[in-house]
């Protein structure tokens, strides 16, 4: 059985397979991990950041449409995002609760809408 994803490291190294075109950067500080698309605007498609003390939390852009399934599926791991537009973005809180093939589809979603 995979690992539950909790940790920044796992969601850097499952982002960087989706694509060549992706890699980290730190904007803020080395707690705000920003996964970023290649090329002229350098897109990020997820912020990975700890919150609390050993909870990494991780933003990504949502399809609108699939936004109340989400937020319905897990009312306690996943919110409108933090510091982000709450119309186009969640927060996955990754404690072990959200299903590996849920964080998964999260983030190859936000890879492909933040694409350009």
């Amino acid at each position: 059985m995979k690992k539950k994803y909790t940790t920044k490291k796992q969601i850097s190294e499952f982002c960087q397979g989706l694509g060549n075109d992706i890699f980290e950067d730190y904007p803020f500080d080395e707690n705000w991990l920003a996964m970023r698309h290649m090329g002229k605007g350098r897109h990020v498609m997820a912020f990975c950041y700890e919150y609390y003390i050993g909870e990494v939390w991780v933003n990504v852009k949502c399809d609108t449409d699939y936004m109340e399934y989400w937020l319905k599926k897990y009312p306690d791991n996943i919110k409108p995002a933090y510091h982000m537009s709450k119309r186009h973005w969640l927060t996955m809180i990754l404690d072990g609760n959200i299903a590996n093939e849920d964080v998964e589809t999260l983030l190859k979603t936000s890879y492909v809408l933040t694409k350009k």
